[in-house]
């Protein structure tokens, strides 16, 4: 349908109300929906559409009996780059997990592909599959990191780094009986880890298992009181012996807990892995946002790996790199729940928006320049202070060359290195767009000395 200016100069419409072929309509959304599943981008046009249809013409958009896929689409597009919606509207949108469809299936995928630190193949899949749909500039260096340029011509360089390997198990011996002993990759809490169902990573594909121990009518009143130790544990595969074993799984097989994602209440959602998979969506969704714009800076976000045993990846990349400037997501701990000390760690919640770090691993020009975006984008930010360098990639980051002005925002995640991390979805969608927003607002005059 084209569309005039002047409302009042479409048939039938008056200064507050459009009249609209819900035909019409329907073609263009069903033919536009299409896009991004073949990784184009949304039309503008086709934006613009929606937001003065949805502002002007409630009773349209309530009664066009609209897919949930539409109005995931109208969050993520509308809502996420326009942040303008009539208050008396939100009655009429379905109650959607705060992500388009395509958006949430990415992350979906993200958290679904195996990434033990050294293993990140399969995740890595996963990024430069979706990030095909918007950049040209995408490459794979021989340390494992995935970076995806836009603009990569630009002035200055702004990284964006997430990482992606997750912390897991490798197998160290298989013994006669068939058992699997393993050590860990990253940081475990053994407790957590018994009773669980596993995948060992084989060349020939997974094979299932489980982690378990004597059973509590077997065990001493002693016994009951060990805690258990990662050189204790062992994998069981429900082989006969070790033979059967040894022809499925080899040393040095990586080994995760059941992958998986769980939708929970109040867009909040549950998966092994959120650390860092939701950093690696974000630096790639906020790279993909700015590509929909003219940004002046050069943007490459990467999905760094091994940082779980060392903050590796981002060194290697960063110095392939030399940015100016830099901005690592990472998750953080929320505070939200019970046992949590507030008064050393902070006041810091789920679903309050993504966290800001003040402190010496953080530019503090670049930081006050986040808070603004935020402000200018109506987006709920938390912050928390860092007194030394931090525990992530950040810390290297900052580091490279000579030295990168470098911001840290993090993703709040209960129960952290454990199969059942939880995070709130739109404080990963906030937390893309306030990236994107802060890449589209640099540019070569852009100074960011402390002075």
């Amino acid at each position: 349908m084209a569309r005039d200016p002047s409302p009042g100069s479409l048939p039938g419409a008056s200064e507050t109300c459009y009249a609209v072929d819900k035909s019409d309509f329907r073609r263009r959304y069903s033919n536009a929906i299409r896009r991004p599943a073949e990784g184009q981008r949304f039309p503008a046009e086709f934006i613009n559409f929606l937001v003065e249809i949805a502002g002007k013409n409630l009773n349209f958009w309530e009664s066009s009996n609209l897919s949930s896929p539409v109005t995931a689409t109208f969050r993520t597009y509308v809502l996420g780059r326009f942040r303008t919606i009539p208050a008396d509207m939100t009655s009429h949108l379905e109650q959607e997990l705060p992500m388009d469809s395509i958006s949430l299936q990415f992350l979906k995928d993200l958290l679904h592909a195996p990434s033990p630190s050294g293993y990140e193949r399969p995740v890595q899949d996963v990024v430069r599959r979706y990030a095909s749909g918007f950049s040209k500039d995408i490459r794979t260096d021989w340390h494992g990191n995935v970076i995806v340029g836009v603009n990569p011509t630009g002035s200055p360089r702004i990284m964006l780094a997430g990482h992606c390997d997750q912390i897991g198990l490798l197998v160290k011996h298989i013994d006669d009986k068939g058992f699997l002993w393993v050590h860990a990759i990253g940081g475990w809490d053994p407790q957590v880890l018994l009773g669980q169902d596993v995948q060992v990573w084989t060349r020939n594909g997974p094979v299932a298992g489980v982690i378990a121990r004597k059973p509590i009518h077997l065990q001493t009143p002693d016994d009951r009181k060990v805690v258990p130790e990662i050189k204790n544990l062992w994998v069981d595969i429900a082989v006969r012996d070790g033979v059967e074993a040894r022809s499925l799984v080899s040393i040095g097989d990586p080994i995760t807990v059941q992958l998986g994602f769980r939708e929970l209440r109040n867009g909040l959602a549950a998966a092994p892995g959120m650390d860092n998979k939701v950093g690696a969506w974000t630096v790639i969704s906020a790279a993909e946002r700015v590509s929909r714009e003219n940004p002046n800076a050069a943007v490459f976000a990467v999905s760094t790996v091994q940082e779980e045993i060392g903050l590796r990846g981002v060194q290697t990349s960063a110095h392939q790199i030399d940015p100016q400037l830099g901005i690592v997501v990472d998750v953080t701990h929320a505070t939200d729940c019970p046992t949590i000390d507030e008064n050393q760690f902070g006041r810091i919640k789920l679903g309050q928006g993504p966290v800001l770090y003040r402190g010496p691993n953080v530019n503090p020009v670049l930081f006050d320049q986040l808070i603004a975006n935020a402000a200018q984008l109506s987006i709920p930010i938390q912050v928390n202070g860092l007194a030394s360098a931090a525990s992530n990639d950040a810390a290297q980051l900052q580091l490279t060359r000579g030295g990168v002005a470098t911001g840290l925002v993090c993703i709040p995640n209960r129960y952290m290195h454990s199969p059942v991390e939880i995070v709130s979805l739109q404080d990963l969608d906030q937390a893309a767009e306030l990236i994107a927003q802060f890449c589209l607002s640099v540019d070569s005059q852009s100074d960011y000395t402390p002075l």
